[in-house]
């Protein structure tokens, strides 16, 4: 059984082993335990899972500094659990378009720029994006993404 701080880690406990019941810590990776987000609420920004034998927490934050939405995404074996966590891939959201030959383009009105007088553009960087859910089937995210926060 877990009991899981999305901002510090994992506190573990083998309920199915009658001989010792204490408690151990996973702390998450310390990258992600220095970047908490000051009055947010943690569903906000975070979401773990356990699936197909591991454990997988995705953090989603904006960068300043590169202007980008990040969303790391990091993992471990539940077997090895104390080691050491891996990153399992970074997604950049910067700059990125909205798909233009389907409809979705009308669902973003406020997000339309004009691009060089001609054609609407749409950046999913003006967007807030929140509530990163991780798929328990596959290796998918998915977010909420709004134009007003």
């Amino acid at each position: 059984m877990g009991f899981v701080d999305l901002w510090r880690g994992i506190l573990i406990c083998d309920v199915l082993d009658c001989n010792n019941k204490s408690l151990h810590y996973l702390p998450f990776p310390r990258s992600l335990r220095d970047n908490k987000k000051l009055r947010l609420q943690p569903v906000l920004a975070r979401d773990i899972v356990v699936v197909q034998g591991c454990i997988k927490v995705i953090d989603c934050f904006y960068c300043s500094a590169s202007s980008a939405w990040k969303v790391p995404v990091w993992s471990m074996a539940d077997t090895s659990v104390g080691k050491n966590w891996d990153r399992d891939y970074m997604f950049h959201v910067n700059n990125d378009l909205v798909d233009n030959s389907t409809f979705h383009l009308e669902l973003l009105p406020k997000l339309q720029q004009p691009n060089d007088g001609n054609s609407p553009q749409q950046l999913l960087e003006a967007l807030y994006i929140t509530h990163p859910t991780l798929s328990l089937n596959d290796d998918k995210a998915y977010f909420m993404a709004k134009i007003d926060p």
